[in-house]
């Protein structure tokens, strides 16, 4: 372990969690490496999260505010921590013991990189709903694979999909102060947002172990239809400021990036078909045509929208 330890702030915001928040908490307190704090951000929960959380003072600092979000809530995290680095866990994810510890030794290793992160498990319900107990006791393998694919510049690959778990990421606090902090007005995909734009000031490195637990929800945000296509305003803008090519010169795989961006216009367009966003559907469907101009799924859906828009039946403002 390298003696020149970092200073780490956790910033840990929280809506109506208080079924996980105290597994979340528990994994920060078994780390081999310990933060200099754990920032608590209650988003105006009305269930007994704030219970949980208490049972932890002393460990944990809590801040409280009237629900905002989850971008308001990392923002004020991130402005309340004294650290030098920030990592982030959402209240229902939980960490691997030797987490810290890991991205510390790849720290010391790559000092010109501003983001550290790591692959992920799923922990999912089982047939009865529940989810299993969490085992984050033990220690992991201590070698430190880098995934080479995904580190370094690596805005191109960020434009393919969001490789970078909230709950996964170290990131320099200073980089905030150039990218600003996380856009409040987004409801979904604010966490690629904000790694496509620190993916433009510097190098990312991933660890090529899973070292968080990233519990799946049956009523996850980002499984639930939005009437915005978020993910699509959030790439489209990037795009348009940036281009399609990192800092370093690296361009995106245009075949890879076509076939990724048909599949989410036409799952969403398909999606908006059926709530009866008709406007929605024919915009989704005709970006999903321009990557695959022979689907012709994707053409009748728009025909089918077309038709009943034109009949007033639209229901996206609605």
């Amino acid at each position: 372990m390298s003696s020149n330890i970092p200073n780490i702030s956790v910033v840990v915001p929280i809506y109506n969690g208080e079924n996980y928040i105290g597994e979340a908490i528990e994994s920060i307190l078994s780390q081999t490496l310990m933060p200099i704090e754990i920032i608590i951000v209650n988003d105006g929960s009305t269930d007994k999260s704030l219970d949980v959380i208490n049972n932890y003072l002393g460990s944990v600092d809590v801040i409280n505010i009237p629900h905002s979000g989850v971008s308001k809530a990392r923002n004020v995290g991130i402005t309340a921590a004294k650290g030098d680095w920030i990592a982030f866990l959402d209240s229902d994810d939980i960490w691997l013991p030797n987490k810290l510890e890991l991205y510390a030794e790849a720290m010391a290793s790559f000092p010109d990189s501003i983001v550290f992160y790591s692959e992920f498990s799923l922990l999912e319900v089982d047939l009865h709903g529940d989810f299993p107990t969490a085992n984050y006791s033990g220690k992991l393998n201590s070698d430190i694979n880098c995934d080479l694919d995904h580190s370094g510049w690596i805005y191109h690959q960020l434009l393919l999909t969001n490789w970078v778990l909230t709950s996964t990421a170290l990131v320099k606090k200073s980089v905030f102060e150039t990218v600003g902090m996380f856009d409040e007005s987004l409801v979904i995909a604010e966490d690629w947002d904000m790694f496509l734009r620190i993916s433009r000031e510097g190098k990312f490195y991933k660890i090529k172990q899973p070292l968080s637990l990233y519990r799946i929800t049956p009523n996850s945000l980002t499984k639930t239809i939005k009437p915005v296509d978020y993910i699509r305003t959030v790439l489209d803008s990037a795009i348009e400021k940036y281009g399609y090519t990192s800092p370093d010169g690296q361009e995106v795989d245009w075949r890879e990036f076509r076939r990724r961006a048909y599949v989410r216009q036409y799952e969403y367009g398909l999606a908006a078909y059926k709530n009866k966003w008709y406007s929605n559907c024919k915009n989704s469907m005709s970006g999903a045509i321009k990557c695959k101009p022979l689907s012709i799924q994707a053409w009748l859906y728009l025909f089918s929208a077309t038709f009943f828009t034109f009949f007033n039946l639209d229901k996206t403002r609605s």
